[in-house]
């Protein structure tokens, strides 16, 4: 007879296997996405990629304890119960980290846009702050911190803006072009950047968080499952 808690097992370690899959992927798709501004967001770029090992690890862990369950090895479930346990606690360390990462990111986008923009006036010494810029701006559709006028106290004439503003880029595209609001960007890029990111760090939150609690209700049965193996023992 198959008992309860042996189903219950199956079923939470085949759900827990395939969140910490989809935690790998959607942790690289992450880390893919904000690889161009890690230096300015090393913490939420290092801990996408601990979200990449702590998927990786839930996955392996979990097949084997699924394993050992199955085959009833009491020692085994016991260790693999453990060992589940402490992925579970790296990833509520991720969630808190990048909890407390989120509740900052809107002014972070402000101060980190508003210093690229302040520095790529100063492109003489800060060439990589303007191609990082001009990238960000190209890559989100976007122009300026707050708005595409912000360029006007940056450009002499008060009327220009980086040609990355340019829907259309092109050499020289940018010059007076805040007269013809049409052809450029109008979002400042620090929104565009806090949604870009936040998108990201609400979805590792997110699946982390379901992660946890499957390998905290698979760490239970794995505790439960051990006994009824050793009471099993007892009995022959």
């Amino acid at each position: 007879m198959v008992k309860p808690h042996s189903i219950g097992t199956a079923i939470v370690c085949t759900l827990t296997i395939l969140t910490g899959i989809t935690l790998l992927i959607t942790a690289s798709v992450c880390t893919s996405d904000i690889h161009f501004i890690r230096d300015g967001w090393d913490e939420i770029y290092s801990l996408s990629i601990y979200s990449i090992v702590i998927g990786g690890l839930a996955a392996i862990l979990t097949i084997g304890f699924l394993y050992v369950v199955t085959r009833q090895f009491p020692a085994l479930t016991i260790l693999f119960s453990i060992l589940i346990l402490l992925i579970l606690i790296l990833a509520i360390v991720c969630i808190v980290i990048l909890a407390v990462a989120l509740g900052d990111l809107k002014e972070d986008s402000f101060i980190y846009i508003g210093s690229l923009t302040l520095n790529y006036a100063n492109s003489n010494t800060s060439i990589s702050s303007k191609n990082l810029l001009g990238t960000i701006q190209q890559s989100l559709r976007c122009c300026g911190t707050v708005e595409a006028a912000d360029w006007a106290a940056i450009y002499s004439d008060g009327k220009s803006t980086p040609d990355t503003c340019c829907q259309a880029m092109a050499p020289g595209c940018g010059n007076y072009s805040l007269s013809l609001n049409s052809t450029i960007f109008l979002r400042g890029c620090a929104n565009s950047l806090y949604s870009y990111i936040r998108e990201d760090v609400i979805a590792i939150i997110f699946l982390n968080t379901i992660l946890a609690t499957l390998i905290a209700i698979s760490a239970i049965f794995g505790f439960i499952t051990e006994r009824y193996i050793r009471r099993q023992y007892e009995l022959m």
